[in-house]
């Protein structure tokens, strides 16, 4: 049984699940979700797969389970990466992705596939369509500056966005081919930004469905200051230097729009001052994201430091 939840006549698709350390049963509810949809679940291994995970691929799968990754954290980009590679090996034309920490909507998938399709057929171009992201209340996460290419009259059920979260995000699989592979050396955050510059820069465009939802958790939880327009997420302190390091990196891509690089350079200067604030450990916080702007001022990226 595979596939589940199509609607009659619905192409196939993948989805491609990102591990890290996940939490047991979080996981095998994303497994269940995107095995009633998806014909084939691609694993990335950035880390082993906890005892009770490997029962339930043993014993309770109802779709093919590709799993890849050795278990090295390579992080999210040659994760991503490899699932596009995988698909177009495999004669995919489109593919999900999600982190661990996500969970679709029942239909999910079938909606953004039907709504990817008449994107295309309006001459809209798509490279990504993805849900609304929402936390565990329904509330939706702040929506990406829209933008209108072209000044084209809009799909009444699709947003164009200046890019799209990757979590949830259906990729057409020859969009990738011309638009190319995530940033790996990125390694984490920013990924899905720095792509969807690229594709809206290359022709493509990058969509959003509002009528579609996710479920999805962003670190421990997002505080929203008072009197700033700003919301913080609560990271581990490590995420704290790839947050700024490649937000710097953006400033310095010819494909990144003037705007959207004036609205990073003002979330740096923010950010540096209130996540520490807000983080549990404000010192090693500090003391990251300050080496994160040293290496990003030198261009240094890749995988962080591992202490």
């Amino acid at each position: 049984m595979t596939g589940t939840d199509l609607p009659a006549g619905q192409e196939p698709c993948a989805a491609g699940i990102v591990i890290f350390n996940p939490e047991p049963a979080a996981l095998i509810v994303l497994l269940q979700a995107a095995m009633a949809e998806a014909s084939t679940i691609l694993l990335f291994q950035n880390s082993n797969l906890p005892s009770a995970v490997e029962q339930f691929l043993a014993t309770g799968a109802t779709c093919p389970v590709v799993r890849l990754g050795d278990g090295t954290n390579a992080g999210l980009g040659a994760a991503y990466n490899q699932f596009l590679k995988w698909a177009h090996t495999n004669g995919f034309n489109h593919i999900a992705l999600f982190d661990q920490d996500s969970l679709p909507s029942p239909g999910m998938l079938g909606k953004l596939l039907a709504k990817m399709q008449r994107l295309a057929e309006q001459g809209c171009n798509p490279a990504v369509l993805g849900p609304s992201v929402v936390d565990s209340n329904g509330v939706a996460f702040a929506r990406p500056p829209l933008r209108n290419p072209g000044g084209n009259p809009l799909p009444s059920d699709c947003l164009p966005l200046d890019f799209i979260i990757s979590s949830g995000s259906m990729i057409d699989v020859t969009a990738f081919a011309q638009i190319g592979p995530f940033r790996s050396d990125f390694f984490i955050d920013f990924i899905d930004v720095e792509w969807c510059a690229r594709a809206n820069a290359l022709g493509y465009s990058c969509w959003m469905s509002p009528a579609t939802p996710m479920t999805h958790r962003l670190g421990s939880g997002v505080v929203r200051l008072p009197f700033i327009p700003l919301a913080l997420t609560r990271q581990p302190p490590a995420r704290a230097y790839t947050f700024i390091r490649n937000q710097i990196a953006l400033l310095r891509l010819a494909h990144v729009p003037l705007r959207q690089k004036l609205r990073t350079a003002a979330r740096l200067v923010l950010h540096t001052a209130f996540a520490p604030l807000i983080a549990q450990s404000p010192a090693t916080t500090l003391q990251l994201m300050l080496l994160g702007w040293r290496h990003g001022i030198q261009g240094r990226l890749g995988p962080p430091p591992p202490n």
